[in-house]
């Protein structure tokens, strides 16, 4: 009896699982294709290149890509939440990220995002955002998203939020400082900076304003 002889009771089983593998391997590739397409990482989370803006938040305005950079905050039945782009470098620990940006509009009133849980003033927050996240703010997933320089949302130009890249001047999901481990992860693993709007209780839980309107420009954004 040769080999293949042998192997006949077996190949009946032994071809449909291999056929099985090779199924799955194509899944897997197609998923990973698709991801790549679309930008996104497995939960849907938009994947910046270096200058390319991003909005995060289920209903975000469109993006004027510019340069410079602006949006318009929406109306009614959407919300501005999360804004962030690729740095052009690996931050460093005691480096400072800074924002200047010019908001315009006529009379708005605003109002948090309606499904948020968020009251008061409208805030803005400057945002790190580390790859990964499955957004459950469980464990260490905590730290992945890093907000800090809570700064009242108001008419006029040239405004500037200047942050230190430092762990006592950032807080994550709970409002509790990285450690060390935590704080290196996340700049080494970083998905994208930028910043985000809610109201009193909740960096990025999103605003809008419910009459009047109002643009948002991004004059420079930089790390240094």
């Amino acid at each position: 009896m040769n080999y293949r002889q042998a192997a006949g009771v077996a190949e009946p089983l032994i071809r449909p699982i291999a056929v099985l593998c090779m199924m799955v391997r194509g899944m897997r590739a197609l998923i990973a294709l698709a991801l790549l397409l679309s930008g996104c990482n497995s939960n849907g989370i938009p994947a910046p290149s270096v200058g390319q803006w991003v909005a995060y938040g289920g209903t975000e305005p469109t993006i004027n890509q510019g340069p410079p950079m602006s949006f318009a905050f929406p109306g009614p039945n959407q919300t501005a939440g999360y804004f962030y782009t690729q740095l052009p470098i690996v931050p460093k620990t005691g480096q400072t990220l800074t924002l200047t940006f010019s908001v315009d509009g006529s009379n708005p009133v605003w109002q948090n995002n309606p499904n948020g849980g968020d009251s008061g003033a409208p805030t803005m927050h400057l945002f790190l955002w580390r790859k990964g996240d499955d957004l459950s703010c469980n464990g260490d997933l905590a730290q992945y998203r890093m907000f800090a320089a809570r700064t009242p949302l108001v008419l006029g130009d040239n405004q500037i939020i200047s942050v230190p890249l430092t762990t006592d001047t950032w807080t994550g999901c709970y409002a509790a400082h990285s450690t060390d481990a935590q704080w290196s992860d996340l700049l080494n693993n970083l998905l994208g900076a930028g910043f985000t709007f809610g109201g009193q209780y909740f960096a990025g839980h999103g605003i809008y304003p419910s009459t009047g309107s109002a643009t948002f420009k991004v004059n420079s954004f930089t790390v240094q």
